[in-house]
């Protein structure tokens, strides 16, 4: 399934498919934001290059150019970090959501400065209930600064993310 140059809505529907958020496998970038949207109790995934939706008897999607995932009333927000499949960058991910959302972030390494501005559970691949001593996958990355800001209205939660900063403080 491909969609166009606009914002594109794709449902699930009957067998696993191929999706194309965007005009190319490549996306359109972030001028518009592209949505899947799946019933409750879909199970999101990694399969090493593209975010998947397991959705049962319906089989599982590959998704490529896809910014948004809806399952049930849960908004999740996709990050890749190659512009492939989803956001780039965490702050593309912060400045499209709304408070009560979920960023999701590849196991890729994310560069740069990041102001997180609103209340939202920030989750890497390892946030699924791996204990500290068990078995964990590749490693999600934040390389850089990550500022929650005074302003950040609710909640924020980081889990299953490795944090990397090379600058000092003070």
């Amino acid at each position: 399934l491909q969609g166009g140059a606009d914002d594109d809505t794709f449902r699930d529907g009957l067998g696993g498919d191929t999706i194309y958020g965007g005009t190319t496998l490549a996306d359109d970038g972030i001028a518009t934001i592209d949505t899947a949207i799946y019933a409750a109790g879909a199970i999101i995934g990694w399969n090493g290059t593209a975010w998947t939706v397991n959705s049962g008897a319906n089989g599982t999607d590959v998704l490529y150019g896809i910014e948004k995932l809806t399952i049930g009333t849960q908004s999740y927000w996709l990050v890749d970090g190659t512009g492939n499949g989803a956001f780039v960058t965490l702050q593309e991910a912060n400045d499209a959501a709304t408070a009560g959302d979920t960023v999701l972030v590849a196991p890729v390494t994310l560069s740069g400065a990041s102001s997180i501005t609103k209340g939202l559970t920030i989750l890497g691949l390892n946030n699924d209930g791996v204990v500290g001593t068990g078995a964990r996958g590749a490693e999600s990355v934040l390389s850089g600064s990550v500022t929650v800001t005074a302003a950040a209205a609710g909640l924020v939660t980081f889990d299953g993310l490795k944090f990397l900063n090379t600058t000092a403080s003070g």
